[in-house]
């Protein structure tokens, strides 16, 4: 699946709106590539994962519309990678690049 910017944006804005807390992420295998994650540490990633389809229902469900943004959304949930850090869980999407003109965020 290849993400574009408009995607980039909505996704992160769906995640915020959700509850999470942004920030650029390089992964196990992303030789340093910067991708789209989100910091937990008081809930859990699946009920995490489920507000997020929540708000992406609310926001963005056409019905019919099997190609728009919020089956895209859908579908990017369905491959989210999970990483272990210290006191928290980051849950990030490799395939959605960190925007260039976004301030890097880190822990």
């Amino acid at each position: 699946m290849k993400t574009t910017s408009e995607f980039t944006e909505t996704f992160i804005q769906i995640i915020e709106a959700a509850g999470g807390t942004i920030r650029s992420y390089s992964g196990r295998g992303m030789a340093g590539e910067r991708c789209v994650g989100v910091t937990l540490a008081d809930i859990e990633p699946a009920m995490f994962l489920l507000d997020v389809l929540d708000q992406a229902v609310q926001d963005l469900f056409v019905p019919g519309n099997e190609d728009g943004i919020y089956d895209q959304v859908r579908k990017m949930l369905r491959i989210t990678r999970t990483d272990k850090m210290g006191h928290g869980t980051v849950l990030y999407w490799p395939l959605v690049k960190w925007p260039k003109d976004r301030e890097e965020v880190e822990d």
